[in-house]
């Protein structure tokens, strides 16, 4: 399974007709959600970063990115919001202001040294959580399939071959719970384990 990230962000663009922006700093804001909060909006798309900025996160990370999220990060967006932040993608963070024209991806330097450590150090790669739970998204350097888990006690909830397939279906089941006007038809929207 190969992603058309065109298609994706086709699939996205589909909730412009709500509203869609530019940050200062070049993200591609997706949906307006006022009721969610002033200046919320359904996705986030971040700009692509570069091969060096790549170099920088193997390096920091101590282990490379594998080629499917370098591909990802340095094609079609340097982290991801989906859904209202139903699920996070990590990116290389570079600024820490709080402005609201600076749109930022959540960092997965931070994630992956700090926080959990000890996940990481089984090359794993924390990429990105679920607002819902918390739960975090993880790759695994050698074998590439995806793992949900919970981020206290690191139970796998649910795993998916590749990244691909995690965000083609994830793509597909949070379009199903949003209506067109970027409301939710559920509260939780975490997968089902």
């Amino acid at each position: 399974m190969k992603i058309d990230y065109n298609k994706i962000k086709d699939d996205l663009c589909k909730y412009e007709s709500i509203g869609s922006a530019v940050s200062s700093n070049g993200a591609c804001l997706i949906g307006h959600v006022p009721h969610v909060a002033p200046f919320a909006y359904l996705h986030i798309l971040f700009p692509v970063i570069d091969f060096n900025e790549i170099d920088q996160l193997n390096n920091q990370l101590k282990v490379k990115i594998p080629r499917v999220y370098e591909t990802f990060l340095t094609e079609f967006s340097n982290g991801l919001s989906l859904f209202s932040s139903s699920i996070e993608l990590y990116g290389l963070r570079t600024d820490y202001s709080r402005s609201v024209d600076i749109r930022q991806p959540f960092d997965i330097i931070n994630v992956n040294q700090y926080e959990h450590a000890q996940y990481h150090a089984n090359n794993n790669i924390i990429i990105g959580s679920y607002s819902w739970d918390g739960s975090k998204i993880s790759i695994n350097c050698n074998t590439l399939k995806l793992t949900r888990f919970d981020r206290d006690t690191l139970e796998i909830y649910n795993e998916w071959e590749s990244f691909d397939q995690f965000l083609l279906i994830e793509l597909e089941r949070l379009g199903q719970i949003f209506n067109l006007d970027g409301t939710k038809k559920v509260n939780d929207t975490t997968p089902i384990l």
